[in-house]
């Protein structure tokens, strides 16, 4: 007999669970608007999710573009990377301004370039060493636009330094240059970008942290920066401060 009330009691609980569970679900379902399911629901519709077509992450931060063009950004922002205006880290994304016009994005270690679809180059961030090119060595909160050409095809950003591309197949680099990952020669910093060599026969490039990778149209491969452990390519450990070609 104690058994068999055991197991009513159970059964009771149960089914009271399960009246609690489902009633909760009907009426957060129906937006608060009663047991009975009646009324409108007044809260407000949910946010579109974005569909996001490009991503790129730096030291501590992530900044992402959608297929509508908009640009947003998450994570650390001490040196104003994100580019919201602040330096107030962020925990989810949120977006940059209200452009619907950007196109590509490259992280550095602190700073963030980025491309809109009128060919304008923009930076933000840490600029200790010139590089978001603006000519100074002040961070940036928000986007700032960097000279006043519309012809910039492509980017890349290393850690204190940032390497372009023009439509023109042109080389730029600019920022921190102390083993020559600027590729022009010296290891002084450049505040702007400076155009690497004379050739016009560029099409990709990247920016490792302190050294840089390009390939030309005829195919070939060239590299040059900091090469302590070889990651040239060229067979050597030697620094490069111009570009040189890896067979």
């Amino acid at each position: 007999m104690e058994k068999e009330n055991k197991i009513l009691k159970t059964f009771r609980y149960l089914c009271f669970s399960l009246v609690v569970v489902f009633g909760l679900t009907t009426i957060i379902g129906t937006g608060g608007g009663g047991g009975g399911g009646g009324g409108d629901d007044d809260s407000p519709a949910p946010a579109p999710v974005p569909e996001w077509s490009a991503i790129n992450g730096g030291g501590d931060h992530t900044v992402a573009l959608t297929t509508d063009g908009t640009l947003w950004a998450w994570g650390y922002n001490g040196y104003g990377q994100l580019g919201d205006g602040t330096t107030t880290d962020r925990h989810f994304p949120v977006q940059i301004g209200s452009g619907i016009n950007w196109a590509k994005i490259a992280t550095g270690h602190s700073h963030t370039v980025a491309l809109k679809t009128d060919g304008t180059l923009w930076a933000w961030g840490y600029n200790n060493y010139g590089q978001l090119g603006d000519g100074s060595d002040t961070d940036r909160h928000s986007p700032v636009q960097i000279g006043v050409d519309t012809d910039w095809d492509e980017i890349s950003a290393g850690r204190y330094h940032t390497v372009a591309l023009k439509l023109d197949d042109t080389l730029w680099a600019w920022g921190y240059n102390s083993y020559g990952q600027l590729g022009d020669g010296t290891t002084d910093d450049s505040l702007s970008p400076v155009q690497i060599g004379a050739g016009t026969d560029w099409v990709e490039i990247s920016a490792g942290w302190y050294h840089a990778g390009g390939i030309k149209t005829d195919d070939t491969l060239w590299a040059w920066g900091y090469n302590i452990t070889g990651q040239l390519g060229d067979g050597t450990t030697t620094d490069r401060h111009a570009p040189v070609q890896i067979d």
